[in-house]
């Protein structure tokens, strides 16, 4: 095992390389708003949150927006197409200042592309979910081959993450258009001056890079495949056995892991349950964050043959998140330790955060009404789309099932 991940620890780097690249990007953005924003003075006559408002009225899209603080569940710049309404947070609503109408402009760029365009945006949207499963899919195999060595399977996840690079290019697109709408409905503005247009241009600009800077993470995962590659085979797989607290483990995490496989495969097939199984069932669900990964631990050597490496290999898409996250883990302890050493450093690194001046907390003040309403509202969205996983996550769960049956059954 000391081989096995002196072996993977390249891997765990160059998976962490998009996560690295697009932090430092959005470090970038929020150090240059921050300094936009306090060279500014808050003397525009509307906020954000009353301009967005009025343009939504003017184009007569139908979209509702809202207003979050960090008391809300969920709390970020976004347009929520199944609700058809635009959620912009505090600090962002409640400013004068045009750094932050780039914001609110670009997510209505978002609502009018998506609305004029329904048939290309519901496209974007699938195209996002194969995306998603063929990046898992192609992690557990890259992942996995380096346990077991098969023949082509390194290359197979190779193609699958180059075409699931690929289709992030189309997320890109999308959002250069939506900073295209808004600067287009920004520029139009007589309020604005070029000074303005120029702070507005630069928000938008690195608000982009964090985009192109997640791409070319992944780009440079692809760029060092060869790494990969050359540890394939490194470890070979040595059949072993359990001992018998490892067996009852794995009788444990086998149930709890069937029961989500099954409950994803019924929500797949929208076939209702009694509620006393449906909450067996969510129980399930939440403790296979733990069951998943270690029932991979225990079975990844207990054989060697090829269709038994492919059903280990596959089951890791579904826990392929908690096993890159545990990774990220290995790396993030480090930094939040030097963070709390050098915190005064980082700050001065990120900026000092928006500017509350007097009439931005005058207009918080008088909006509270609007936040609490807001914070309200994402909750019952955050609620109405609890039951609701997509297609590629209920699908990833399902794949744990055939190894459990070649397991159990042959």
């Amino acid at each position: 095992m000391t081989q096995f991940l002196l072996a993977w620890w390249p891997l765990f780097v160059l998976i962490q390389l998009p996560w690295i690249a697009s932090k430092v990007a959005h470090t970038l953005y929020m150090r240059a708003k921050s300094r936009l924003d306090h060279a500014t003075p808050d003397t525009l006559p509307e906020t954000a949150g009353q301009w967005l408002e009025r343009k939504v009225a003017v184009l007569g899209l139908g979209v509702r927006s809202i207003v979050t603080d960090d008391r809300a569940k969920f709390s970020r710049n976004a347009y929520h197409i199944d609700e058809l309404k635009i959620q912009l947070t505090e600090d962002v609503y409640f400013k004068r200042d045009p750094a932050f109408w780039a914001i609110a402009a670009h997510e209505l760029g978002h609502a009018r592309f998506r609305i004029g365009q329904p048939r290309l945006a519901r496209m974007i949207f699938w195209l996002a979910r194969v995306e998603a499963m063929l990046v898992s899919l192609g992690l557990a195999l890259g992942l996995g081959n380096m346990l077991y060595g098969l023949p082509h399977v390194t290359n197979v996840a190779f193609v699958l993450l180059a075409v699931a690079l690929g289709l992030h290019v189309v997320t890109i697109v999308e959002e250069m258009i939506a900073s295209a709408f808004a600067f287009d409905a920004l520029k139009r503005e007589a309020h604005l001056t070029p000074a303005h247009l120029r702070n507005v241009r630069v928000v938008l600009f690195l608000a982009l890079m964090t985009y192109l800077a997640s791409f070319a993470g992944h780009a440079m995962l692809l760029a060092a495949w060869s790494i990969v590659e050359s540890n394939t085979t490194q470890v070979p797989v040595v059949v072993s056995t359990l001992t018998t607290f490892g067996a009852v483990l794995v009788v444990v995490w086998s149930v709890i892991a069937a029961m989500s496989g099954v409950s994803q495969l019924l929500d797949l097939a929208s076939w209702s349950r009694w509620p006393t199984v449906r909450f067996a069932f969510i129980l399930a669900d939440a403790a296979s964050i733990v069951a998943l990964p270690s029932l991979l631990w225990l079975l990844w050597d207990v054989r060697a043959e090829p269709a038994y490496a492919w059903c280990v290999m596959l089951a890791a898409v579904a826990a392929i998140r908690m096993i890159t996250g545990g990774a990220a883990l290995v790396f993030s302890i480090p930094f939040l330790f030097v963070r709390r050493f050098f915190r005064d450093a980082f700050r001065g690194i990120e900026g000092i955060g928006i500017e509350r001046s007097d009439v931005f907390l005058a207009d918080v003040k008088a909006g509270a009404g609007l936040t609490k309403a807001g914070n309200a509202e994402i909750e019952r969205i955050i609620k109405r789309n609890s039951g609701r996983s997509s297609w590629v996550f209920r699908l990833s769960r399902v794949l744990v099932l055939p190894l459990l049956a070649l397991y159990w059954l042959l």
